[in-house]
Order: C-alpha cells, then structure tokens, then sequence
C-alpha cells in the first residue's frame, strides 16, 4: 500500500484528518529511505510517540519485512482507532504500548533487551522525558542500531548543541545517529558529527565511583516523602557518574502494575514486580531507585531475595515520617478520605506498616531534607560500591 494513501486514512479516522503535529511527506519518506538503508532483511522498528500513526505508517510500508513497536502515552481519543486500523492492515508487524515511555520502555528494553535496528524518538520534548527516551531507547537498540531523534534539534531549548565547529542549523528538522560500542553519535543537515553530552556512555569521560549496578529501596506510608526523596536522589546519583531511574509505585500502577489492586495479595505482587524490574536494571549497571510503600517486611524481604540471586547490591532506605505528619501532608488526600469512612485499607490507618528491622539506611523526614537524605544515599551507594571494589 502507497503510504501517503494510509496517512490520509489515518488522519480521516483522526478527527477528519486534524491531529497534534503529525510527520511531512518528506519526513515519511526519509523514514522509508532509513528502513530500506538496512538491507533485505527483517527490520525491528521502536517508535516512541505514536501519535495519529504517519511514523508507523511510513516504517510499515516500506517494506514486508518490517516490525514496528510504537510507544504512547494514549491520551488523545484518535490514538485507539488508528493503532487498530494499523494492526487489521499490517497483523502481528505492529503493535503499540500504552502508558508513560519513563516506565513502559524500561520495561520493554528489561524484557527484550537489545531488540531494535531502527528507534525513532518522537515523545515528549520536555528534558526529563526526552533524555528518558533516549537513553531507553538506547538499551532497546541492537549495535550498530540507527537511531533518529526527531523535533529535538536544536527547536528544545536545552538542545543538545553541536560541541563541533559550526552551529546547529534550525531548519533541521530531525538527527540521526547510530549505536557503536560505547557511544552515540549524532548529526543533523548542516552540523559536523557529536556526541550530545546526555548520550555518552559509561566510561566516556566519566568517572564512575559507583557499583554497576544496585537498587535503592525506599520504603515508608503514603506522604512520606519517598517519590520527593527519590527525584532528589536521580540527580545525585547522576552527579557521581551513575546512570539512576526513579521507579515510583504510584506511576508503576498507571502502567506495569495496571490491573491490580490493594488488597495484601495485589501489594505484594506490586513488590514482586517491581523488585523482579529493579534487578534487572540493576544488573544491566543502572542504579533503580524504587519508591514503594512495600507495607510488610516479608515482601520487602523477597526483593532482596531476587536482588542477592541476581548478584546486584540492595539498599532499603526507611523513609521515617510519622502518621500524623503524613495525614498533615495528604498530598493524594488518602488520609482524609480513609478518615471519613470512604476508603479502606489505607497503610497506617486500617492497614499495617511494619517498619524495617535492620534498614540500610533511615531517613526522618520531618528533621531532614530531601537534598541531605539524596546526599546521604549517594554517599551510601559509592559506600556499597568500595566494599565491592
């Protein structure tokens, strides 16, 4: 089927062909030329940021050996109807995933490991979420994978600039780059090739004072202060030259942990699951940090289980806050709505919390900041990596 014939189905399916952004003609056939550039041969495509399909649609057409695996947060009503139409025309060779790329593609690229030839990274333009993509896209690519930044250079203003005689032309719409040994590399139109600095990989001037890999365990009620804690502590990791990803259990629900509950059986799944998550980036030398209220010590003892088999460090953290300070806070309103009779089993109130017996660490909130507890963690993760040295 033509391409540009299926853009134009897709964009009838999306509100009569009025949809957020959307790709070029000349864009779509670039993406062709990529995909046909990596010969006769099954091709394995990452899209992240689906949108209304024109990406997907582009990679599918080129050829029949194409595999497409696009990424969406789902928000706009046309996404559904568009995947679906792809999926009657293309079967198996597309599918999408729904939910947060800042947690859906690590867990693709922990389930699939090194998967793609070809990443498109076409998400969110905010930092935080495009630097994510693009390092998860990143571990989800083969060697010598082509990866194509799209809409980020140089329009974001914290661009990753040209470090290269010349500037960085601002009619580039796109870069591409590709993935070899231990670096990325990237170029657009007009600008010399670079490497943009949140892409270089370990040991590329970095020097690390960290283990490979471990997992920050941070335990605590709700409002606590485990999520405030754990978006202190990425930074601060990053600072010693440790990759970090904040695992949250509220933004794990959205995703991973979608269909379950609260019930002791659902939480303890919930920990099941992200412990088997957190060791398995930790293993592949990230540093998961995992906010989690993980209420009973026995699954909080289970995941450090699967982390000692996995032969990865494991540091549980008691965020240490007092019920009473956390019913003050109630930053989700939990705490009212247990008090009011609307809801049940609320760690703390109707349901118990048993605290760590033997915590790595304790943090007391209510006489510590955030940013003193994210030092103090840094500082215990290069501690658990000299003893390992």
């Amino acid at each position: 089927m033509d391409v540009e014939t299926l853009v134009a189905e897709l964009g009838d399916l999306a509100a009569g062909g009025s949809f957020e952004g959307g790709s070029s003609v000349a864009q779509r056939r670039h993406f062709q030329r990529l995909v046909r550039g990596l010969g006769d041969r099954r091709v394995r495509v990452v899209e992240i940021g689906f949108n209304a399909g024109a990406g997907s649609a582009a990679f599918l057409t080129a050829t029949d050996a194409v595999e497409v695996v696009a990424f969406d947060l789902g928000v706009h009503e046309y996404v559904a109807p568009c995947s679906a139409h792809l999926s009657d025309r293309f079967g198996d060779r597309f599918s999408l995933v729904l939910g947060d790329s800042r947690e859906t593609l690590p867990a693709f690229a922990a389930e699939r490991g090194a998967w793609a030839d070809l990443v498109l990274v076409d998400g969110g333009h905010t930092e935080e979420v495009a630097r994510s993509d693009v390092e998860w896209g990143s571990r989800a690519a083969m060697a010598e994978a082509l990866i194509v930044v799209d809409d980020l250079l140089p329009q974001a203003p914290w661009g990753w600039r040209s470090s290269a005689s010349g500037t960085t032309s601002s009619s580039a719409a796109s870069s591409s780059g590709r993935r070899s040994g231990a670096r990325w590399r990237a170029t657009t139109t007009r600008t010399p090739t670079t490497t943009p600095p949140c892409l270089a990989r370990t040991g590329a001037g970095v020097s690390r004072s960290v283990p490979d890999g471990a997992t920050v365990w941070l335990t605590g009620l709700s409002g606590a202060g485990k999520t405030t804690i754990g978006d202190a502590l990425v930074p601060a990791l990053a600072a010693t030259g440790a990759r970090a990803v904040l695992l949250d259990g509220d933004r794990l629900r959205r995703g991973l942990s979608r269909d379950l509950g609260f019930s002791p059986a659902d939480r303890a799944e919930q920990a099941r699951r992200t412990a088997q998550l957190a060791a398995l980036l930790a293993g592949d030398g990230l540093v998961a940090v995992v906010a989690l209220v993980s209420p009973l010590r026995a699954d909080r003892a289970a995941a450090r289980t699967a982390h000692v088999a996995a032969g990865v460090p494991f540091l549980e953290v008691w965020v240490r806050t007092s019920l009473r300070e956390c019913e003050r806070r109630d930053p989700k309103g939990l705490y009212a709505r247990a008090r009011a009779g609307e809801l049940t089993g609320l760690t703390g109130v109707d349901a118990p919390y048993e605290p760590p017996c033997a915590a790595e660490l304790v943090v007391a909130t209510e006489e510590e900041s955030a940013a003193r507890a994210a030092a103090r963690i840094a500082q215990a993760v290069r501690s658990a990596a000299s003893s390992l040295a």
